[in-house]
């Protein structure tokens, strides 16, 4: 999120999962509700105290208290220096962002995943996802998370085949050898896919439930 103030000040901080934290905690704005209804809260308080919590490290940083960050964003006689719509338009682009994931290594998840997700789905892939990967998801979007767990995911994999590229070999002539990509079923050594893909909002819900529930 990217504002100026009436005073000329910029602000600036993304959404993160820490981010999200202090918005439904604070704010009673719900990140992961919002990236289901793809819907911004109505009134204009609540769209301030929204960016408030997503800004409050710079906030604390500047002591500007909440009415005050509030009374920056109005205009000096009339009006808004920063209008509701402004804001709405940047919480909506923070969380496209949030949501949105890296382009990823070659291999895509596999599974048929069908299910009615709730926003307490996705805070809990955030931190199984965490988990897996080993990472402190405070300063990384959903996305993020979902691309780094594959990462993992592949690299584990590859591992796994190259064991079982040479357990196998070992008991076979040359002939019927086989490279370690055939036991990869991620695609992650090549063996499916040479190009990468990129996880958009049409799949990432269902691939983070692959890699947090094995569907």
């Amino acid at each position: 999120m990217l504002l100026r103030d009436r005073r000329g000040r910029l602000w600036s901080h993304r959404l993160d999962v820490a981010a999200a934290v202090r918005m439904r905690d604070l704010a009673g704005v719900d990140v992961m509700q919002l990236g289901l209804t793809q819907s911004l809260p109505g009134s204009r308080a609540a769209l301030v105290d929204a960016a408030y919590a997503l800004l409050l490290p710079e906030a604390q940083r500047h002591s500007v208290s909440d009415r005050e960050f509030g009374r920056l964003l109005r205009g000096r006689l009339w009006g808004w220096t920063v209008s509701p719509s402004d804001l709405a338009d940047e919480l909506l682009a923070e969380l496209a962002a949030f949501f949105a994931s890296p382009k990823l290594s070659p291999g895509e998840p596999k599974g048929d995943v069908e299910r009615e997700l709730t926003a307490a789905d996705l805070w809990g892939d955030i931190y199984a996802l965490a988990g897996l990967v080993g990472v402190d998801p405070g300063p990384l979007t959903y996305g993020e998370l979902v691309a780094l767990a594959d990462s993992r995911r592949k690299h584990d994999w590859a591992r796994t085949a190259e064991l079982m590229a040479l357990t196998f070999n070992l008991q076979v002539d040359r002939e019927h050898r086989k490279p370690a990509a055939a036991f990869d079923p991620t695609g992650g050594l090549g063996a499916e896919s040479t190009g990468s893909i990129e996880i958009t909002a049409d799949n990432l819900f269902d691939v983070a439930a692959i890699f947090c529930r094995g569907q």
